[in-house]
């Protein structure tokens, strides 16, 4: 109980300071990309300062916790050369997103539900590196599906999470099939990564983050093109395969393992 009372303090200490220190020189030193938005997405970028921000932001908070990221998988070469796909990755911790920002393409964009925007510096500073509000509740009514829709076909890449929630134990969770609409719509691919062990560096309703390995499979691009809406269940589908069996061989590789344990520290 004490190590986990030091362990949150020092997460605290280590992570709250990090989001207000770079949130608030996003919005100081933003106003470049406040100004010239239309003009950068336009070009498929965001701006300067919000992705500086980011990246630096994910470096602290993997850095200041001892975390290691470890990535592999066939389509880790291809990273930058698909601008504008859906990127499908499940879901176990909070530093998953971190963890993902140092190897997506730059100007990846994550989706976030529409309550987060409201939280002061945090929203403001969310929005500003290319995080995009989606108000669930109202399904395909949403304009924001809409925005999405035109930042992919101008070559913004876009992160989703279709389990919706993240897992506990680890297990992959049903999917939610609106990224694959979305990429179906765009047609663009549909590029599925699979994160092993970050519950172990912050599990699921822990507030302490823990020093550890987190290993990410980047598997190859799956094409869109000339499905239709009606596809988008087989191609739900394919990615949960893929990623079950990423899920499934590295269990049991841990189970086989002398030195299993080694897998998360």
């Amino acid at each position: 109980m004490l190590l986990e009372a030091i362990g949150f303090l020092r997460s605290l200490f280590l992570t709250v300071p990090s989001v207000l220190a770079f949130g608030t020189f996003a919005l100081v030193f933003g106003l470049y990309d406040f100004l010239m938005r239309d003009r950068l997405l336009k070009q498929g970028r965001w701006g300067p300062v919000g992705t500086f921000s980011k990246l630096w932001w994910s470096y602290w908070m993997l850095w200041s916790h001892r975390i290691q990221v470890v990535v592999s998988g066939p389509g880790l070469d291809e990273l930058e050369k698909h601008p504008g796909g859906v990127f499908v990755s499940n879901h176990q911790s909070l530093m998953d997103i971190p963890a993902l920002v140092q190897f997506l393409p730059r100007y990846t964009s994550f989706i976030a539900k529409q309550e987060l925007r409201s939280v002061p510096i945090f929203g403001a500073a969310s929005a500003l590196v290319g995080t995009l509000f989606v108000d669930r509740s109202r399904g395909a009514e949403n304009a924001s599906l809409k925005v999405i829709h035109t930042l992919l076909r101008r070559g913004i890449s876009i992160l989703i999470f279709p389990e919706g929630t993240r897992s506990a134990e680890g297990r992959l969770g049903n999917f939610k099939r609106g990224g694959f609409v979305m990429a179906i719509e765009a047609q663009v691919p549909v590029i599925p990564i699979t994160i092993l062990d970050s519950r172990f560096v912050l599990p699921k309703n822990k507030l302490a983050i823990r020093r550890g390995v987190i290993h990410i499979v980047f598997d190859k691009p799956i094409s869109t093109v000339g499905l239709k809406p009606e596809d988008r269940h087989a191609l739900s589908e394919q990615v949960h395969h893929i990623m079950s069996k990423h899920l499934d061989l590295f269990e049991e590789t841990r189970k086989n393992s002398v030195h299993g344990g080694d897998l998360r520290s």
